[in-house]
């Protein structure tokens, strides 16, 4: 399937040939082009809030940039598209739907995963963290942006935060840090 995404020709087949992120009680089903018009209705719509997965404060200027990018390099496929769960709950892309609702785009190549249990705070944040780890077109995380996963995480429940090492699996095993250094971690 076909759409002219921000004046470029996008085949959802083109995005095949990128790695599937693993993401933790999810599995990988399609891609797909999702409608967006509701949050064009709704530019505030709790969808695209960050979920505790990174600071809000600074969406509205990364998202002018980021429409700038798209508007004069056009969409480009060499990155993963935001995800999505089979009920059309976004779980990454905050930014580039954004950018997408302001330039009044319908339509957004996304890619649909199967969740245990899509409206799990916890795994939303999880999910967020690992999704936004991959190097695409949005910004990745930053420390700050890891203090306000855990942060989240801990006011969830995910762990107990008194328990040192259960923090550090947490943060190894579900955030799939492994390659944070011990001092980032600690």
């Amino acid at each position: 399937m076909q759409k002219m995404i921000l004046g470029t020709n996008v085949s959802l087949s083109e995005f095949d040939k990128l790695p599937k992120p693993k993401i933790p009680n999810a599995t990988f089903s399609h891609f797909e082009f999702v409608n967006i018009q509701k949050y064009i209705d709704n530019p505030s719509h709790e969808d695209l809030q960050q979920d505790g997965v990174r600071d809000g404060n600074n969406n509205e200027l990364e998202t002018e940039d980021l429409k700038q990018g798209l508007t004069q390099d056009g969409y480009k496929t060499i990155y993963f598209p935001p995800v999505f769960t089979q009920n059309h709950k976004r779980r990454n892309g905050t930014r580039r739907i954004s950018s997408f609702v302001e330039l009044n785009e319908k339509f957004i190549p996304a890619a649909i995963y199967n969740f245990e249990d899509e409206d799990c705070k916890i795994s939303k944040i999880v999910s967020g963290s690992i999704l936004n780890e991959q190097k695409d077109s949005s910004k990745p995380n930053t420390f700050e942006s890891y203090k306000i996963q855990l942060s989240a995480l801990v006011k969830e429940e995910a762990f107990d935060k008194n328990n040192k090492d259960e923090v550090r699996t947490f943060i190894r095993d579900n955030l799939q840090l492994g390659h944070k250094s011990t001092k980032t971690i600690n």
